[in-house]
């Protein structure tokens, strides 16, 4: 029994580091988002603006080069286009619900880690259901970067393949 309850101690703190590591995932790409649309909305309405003013009839002296507002609209296209295809808003969500469904697994695992009976069937049942549980979050959730595995997951001075990020 002893075996078992430090096994779930050991998980409960993993599962706290993948639920952080999510958490700080979704936060990047948050920001990352804003970032890129940021200078997206600016560049756009420079372009448009920029059109609006060389359809001005009324004989006025502003002058746009037309070459400008083409650099800029393939500019902005281009960070629209990298918009589509990066995906941060859908990505941070995914986060997101790791982040949250380990934070409840977590929690499940803190309390019967407390009020659970203690006898060897009960904590291997619910060692099992702990262990499906956070295969199904795993095989749902998106990977977590690179450097935030690297934070919460590596030991210092291990040599660790950089591609294992199972958790």
């Amino acid at each position: 029994m002893e075996e078992q309850m430090r096994l779930l101690q050991e998980w409960q703190q993993r599962i706290r580091k993948s639920q952080k590591a999510h958490y700080q995932d979704a936060e990047r790409l948050k920001r990352n988002k804003l970032y890129l649309g940021i200078p997206t909305v600016i560049l756009t309405s420079l372009v448009s603006a920029g059109v609006f003013t060389s359809m001005n009839d009324s004989g006025d002296t502003i002058q746009v080069n037309p070459l400008f507002i083409g650099l800029i609209s393939v500019l902005a296209t281009i960070l629209v286009s990298l918009q589509t295809f990066l995906n941060y808003a859908e990505n941070k969500e995914k986060h997101l619900n790791a982040a949250r469904r380990l934070s409840s697994l977590k929690k499940e695992v803190q309390q019967n880690i407390i009020t659970i009976e203690k006898t060897t069937e009960t904590l291997n049942v619910f060692i099992e259901e702990v262990r499906l549980k956070w295969e199904e979050i795993i095989n749902e959730a998106p990977l977590i970067s690179s450097a935030n595995f690297d934070r919460f997951f590596r030991k210092k001075n291990t040599t660790k393949n950089k591609n294992q990020r199972q958790l």
